[in-house]
């Protein structure tokens, strides 16, 4: 074999054995793409300087320690305004004036562990349009598109009839899994409950203020039309945590130590619960674990009493831990950029239904019940 021959096919031997033993990144690491980042992170643009990182996207399962708690038992990532996409057109062929809230469609939120949708429906073109409004109404320039092409990627409804009075446990979610008891369906307005049979939204959650007035520090108070946060008359809570004007970002910093904070908090002042679903903007936005590391940690306290669902140890009572060594530190990089954004679209009509909706055959979380919340113009 001629010496060039043999050199390059030795410098290629070493560029392969570089390749194959470099790692995926960790969290916090600097990236270019997705494929930098390893299993169940996303390559997000929450580096300072230009520069992206890479962060948790997916929450763990908490099926994966089993569903033989109640179904107010454990925690739900939830996506504020989950249709508002950024860099998305509307439907109506008009350019979209209006704010954005998350950057992957339902699908891929779903596939991610998403279980609680926020939509804001209205009256629009003699149809159900999915919609940001001014005063009660919805435009040209702020509808996204009719909310039936949403629906169609939600497929399968199931109704839960079982639902607890005053404040006691739902059914286990194993029950509500095998009899197909999936799908919980509330109203705001109380008349409706009389009318139609729909479940009056606040006699079973409480839920904190949204946008910048709920993201005080060592403060969560009830939005208005929801009961206190203390109230032990309902059985589950919800928290918002996204400001009044979405940024994204400033929602790098956000979803990270702050949301981590507020849980403690809203824990604090609801009784010391924690809390079943927490609806962010851009949830695969931080500078670390985000929205996905507290949904494990409240996941951890509400499933086997341990800090971090990761924690829970198979077979055991509930308070046996099983501490991990420490992570590597990740590697250095510069500091994000960005601060509080100024606020969030805040789901600011007074009416609104919220239904639980399983997906089958889906990757991730499967057979697990699905929170829509839903704000509706009538």
């Amino acid at each position: 074999m001629a010496p060039r021959l043999r050199l390059a096919l030795a410098l290629a031997l070493a560029l392969v054995l570089l390749a194959s033993g470099a790692s995926a990144a960790s969290v916090g690491d600097t990236c270019s793409s997705e494929g930098d980042c390893g299993a169940g992170l996303h390559c997000s643009d929450c580096g300072g300087g230009g520069d992206k990182t890479c962060t948790r996207a997916k929450p763990i399962d908490p099926l994966t320690h089993g569903t033989g708690l109640p179904f107010n038992n454990y925690s739900w990532l939830t996506t504020h305004n989950s249709y508002a996409l950024a860099g998305s057109s509307s439907a109506t062929g008009s350019a979209l004036i209006t704010q954005t809230n998350q950057e992957d469609t339902i699908t891929a939120q779903l596939k991610n562990g998403v279980r609680g949708l926020m939509l804001d429906t209205y009256d629009f073109n003699n149809d159900v349009w999915l919609c940001h409004s001014f005063q009660g109404k919805c435009f040209n320039f702020t509808a996204f598109q009719p909310a039936i092409n949403v629906l169609k990627e939600i497929r399968t409804f199931l109704d839960v009839a079982k639902m607890p009075k005053s404040g006691g446990d739902w059914p286990l979610l194993k029950d509500m899994i095998s009899q197909n008891e999936r799908l919980l369906v509330f109203t705001s307005k109380k008349s409706k409950e009389a009318s139609e049979g729909i479940a009056y939204e606040w006699s079973y959650v409480v839920e904190n203020q949204y946008g910048n007035e709920g993201m005080v520090e060592g403060k969560c108070p009830n939005r208005a039309e929801s009961p206190a946060m203390d109230s032990k008359s309902q059985s589950l809570v919800l928290m918002n945590f996204f400001t009044t004007d979405p940024s994204q970002t400033g929602v790098c910093a956000n979803n990270s130590a702050p949301l981590v904070s507020m849980l403690k908090t809203c824990h604090d002042l609801s009784g010391n619960r924690w809390p079943n679903y927490i609806a962010v903007d851009f949830y695969m936005r931080s500078d670390g674990g985000g929205a996905p590391l507290a949904t494990d940690i409240a996941n951890g306290h509400l499933v086997c009493g341990c800090d971090n669902i990761a924690y829970c140890k198979a077979n055991s009572t509930f308070g046996t831990c099983v501490i991990p060594p420490p992570s590597p530190p990740p590697s250095p990089r510069k500091a994000p950029s960005g601060g509080k954004g100024t606020g969030a679209g805040g789901s600011s009509s007074s009416s609104g239904a919220m239904a639980r909706v399983v997906l089958p055959k889906l990757s991730f979380f499967f057979g697990v019940a699905l929170l829509i919340l839903v704000i509706l113009s009538y």
